[in-house]
């Protein structure tokens, strides 16, 4: 055990939970060490919210109660969790009209997205990607247009990639990606639009993007954890 797992472990103590996990229990699935309060089996986290479901053949651990989203990492010291989650997408023809598309959506609970970690970002030329809170409310949104002479790599201020701050203690994120200006202006610069959550150090923007970027990209997310919704630093003050 470590400083910092030490420390935490004092913190829990500290706030009234005892049961912690004993020696025999996983501390990593893969390549990614699995931390108490989280863990990979009965008795080994605090509660179900923790529990780490490592998939035996992949060796890729999974939050048990976020359906398909991969653990890349769970810092103590920081408190958050980072995982991957997938872009949100829509691809046009040369008229403008829609082609294809996906949207992403993803329900984190009591793991709140970090609003000073991530923002939301889009890639594209002539789109703008809409993050709702939930069901049909519109949130935030992000537009990127095609004015070419003015798309620069690693600049994200509107002109082929936009980023914008996500707001604090969001848990529910409803992404898609949609056109502006019909999309009839961009023909073979960028045929489709993305939007994705990502870790504001995490990505650094390439005009190629506007062509080689992929539906089946993923970027690292930052959420943040804490014990009964206090993070362990609140509780030691209090």
């Amino acid at each position: 055990m470590n400083f910092s797992q030490l420390l935490v472990l004092m913190q829990l103590l500290l706030m009234g939970f005892v049961n912690v996990a004993d020696a025999s229990c996983p501390d990593k699935c893969g390549n990614v060490d699995i931390p108490y309060p989280f863990g990979t089996k009965e008795g080994c986290y605090l509660d179900k919210s923790y529990r780490i479901e490592c998939n035996s053949t992949t060796q890729i651990p999974q939050i048990g109660f976020i359906p398909k989203v991969d653990v890349l990492e769970i810092k103590l010291d920081g408190h958050l969790i980072r995982v991957s989650l997938p872009v949100a997408y829509t691809c046009f023809n040369v008229r403008g009209i829609e082609t294809s598309g996906s949207m992403m959506a993803v329900n984190t609970s009591r793991f709140p997205f970090s609003s000073t970690l991530n923002s939301l970002t889009a890639v594209g030329c002539d789109i703008e990607a809409h993050l709702a809170l939930e069901e049909q409310v519109v949130l935030i949104n992000c537009q990127s247009d095609c004015e070419l002479a003015s798309i620069r790599n690693g600049s994200c201020h509107g002109h082929g990639c936009c980023q914008t701050p996500i707001p604090e203690g969001m848990t529910f994120a409803a992404l898609v990606v949609a056109a502006t200006r019909n999309h009839s202006r961009v023909r073979d610069n960028s045929t489709c639009g993305y939007g994705f959550i990502v870790e504001k150090d995490k990505y650094n923007f390439s005009t190629t993007h506007l062509r080689t970027m992929s539906k089946n990209m993923s970027f690292s997310v930052a959420l943040d954890w804490s014990v009964e919704n206090i993070k362990c630093e609140e509780a030691v003050e209090s």
